[in-house]
């Protein structure tokens, strides 16, 4: 049983205050419910046919992972630079490109996905810095879009993408 497949059944058995056990796990740890939520709230819409094909959970874990850390960033963004980007916004992009990489055939490349997922953050990003701050040099923004500064911890992230 794949891993969106399971995530479904317990979250059905779980409404129907079934046990656990009759899934055939002897526990649930904490991690383990977080990716088993996010693969059935957030990527069950956005990608069906790749959790389909079988798309496991450390690879569910990435994606959660990246969301968050950029999430955290355009937080940081927002309060250190006074850039006004909505979290929402962001989110919505993530999905946006993830949709694009959805494919039963080929497992999704997360490095292929995050790269492309980035170059279209920063145009977003330089869209709103010159909406905002029209005197800003777009090559700066464009430099300083990953600083060394920023909360991504870069251990989750693609080695081809850490500055």
């Amino acid at each position: 049983m794949n891993f969106i497949k399971k995530s479904l059944k317990f979250c059905t058995k779980l409404l129907d205050h079934y046990n656990i056990n009759q899934l055939g796990w002897t526990g649930v740890k904490h991690q383990a419910m977080t990716e088993l939520c996010f693969a059935f709230e957030k990527l069950d819409g956005v990608i069906p046919l790749a959790l389909n094909s079988g798309m496991g959970r450390p690879s569910i874990r990435r994606l959660r992972l990246w969301l968050n850390e950029v999430k955290r960033y355009i937080v940081w963004l927002n309060d250190n630079h006074n850039y006004q980007i909505l979290v929402d916004d962001i989110e919505r992009l993530y999905f946006t490109v993830l949709t694009k990489f959805d494919d039963d055939i080929e497992p999704i490349n997360l490095d292929d996905f995050y790269q492309s997922f980035i170059f279209q953050l920063q145009s977003f990003v330089v869209q709103v810095a010159v909406t905002y701050f029209p005197a800003i040099n777009r090559l700066n923004i464009c430099l300083d879009f990953l600083p060394n500064g920023c909360p991504f911890s870069g251990a989750s992230m693609p080695d081809s993408l850490i500055l």
